[in-house]
C-alpha cells in the first residue's frame, strides 16, 4: 500500500512532468499540505517550467482573514436561505459572527470550513452556531488545535 505522502510526491511529479510537453499552453492550481517534501518537491520541479508558488501560510493574516469572511459569509447564507423556516427574518449570522469565526479560524480555511459543516448538519443552524460546545471550540485558538 502506498502511503500518501509518496502518492502525493508522485501525482505532483506527474504532473511537472507533463505539463511542458502538452501542445497547448494552459495554468494549473494545485493545492498542497504545508509539508516539507512536498513543498520542496513542487520548487525543484517549479524552476523547470516556471511556476509560481503561493504559500498561504506566510500570507498576512489580514487578507486571509478577508478571504475567510467572505467564504463564511456564502456558506452561512446559503445555510440561511435552506433553513428560512427555522432561522426566521433577519440577518443571520450577524457581522459580529462572521468577525468572530473569521477571527478564531486564524489563516486557516479548514477551521472555517468545519465551522460550517458543524453549523449545517442540524434541523436548526441558528441554535447550532448558539451552542456551548461551539462557544467551547471558538475559546480556542486555530493555532492551538491540533490539526492533522
Amino acid at each position: 500500500m502506498i502511503s500518501a505522502r509518496i502518492w502525493s510526491a508522485q501525482i505532483l511529479s506527474l504532473l511537472c512532468n507533463v505539463q511542458p510537453k502538452l501542445p497547448i499552453r494552459f495554468k494549473l492550481f494545485v493545492s498542497l499540505r504545508p509539508e516539507h517534501n512536498l513543498q520542496t518537491s513542487l520548487l525543484h520541479q517549479g524552476t523547470y517550467w516556471g511556476s509560481k508558488s503561493y504559500i498561504l501560510h506566510d500570507v498576512d493574516a489580514s487578507v486571509v482573514r478577508g478571504g475567510i469572511k467572505r467564504f463564511l459569509h456564502s456558506r452561512l447564507t446559503k445555510v440561511a436561505a435552506d433553513y428560512s423556516k427555522v432561522i426566521g427574518p433577519g440577518p443571520w449570522p450577524s457581522p459580529e459572527d462572521i468577525s468572530a469565526l473569521a477571527e478564531k479560524s486564524d489563516k486557516l480555511f479548514i477551521f472555517a470550513a468545519t465551522v460550517v459543516k458543524f453549523v449545517a448538519d442540524t434541523d436548526n443552524p441558528k441554535s447550532q452556531l448558539d451552542l456551548q460546545v461551539l462557544e467551547q471550540v471558538l475559546s480556542a485558538t486555530a493555532n492551538e488545535m491540533v490539526i492533522e
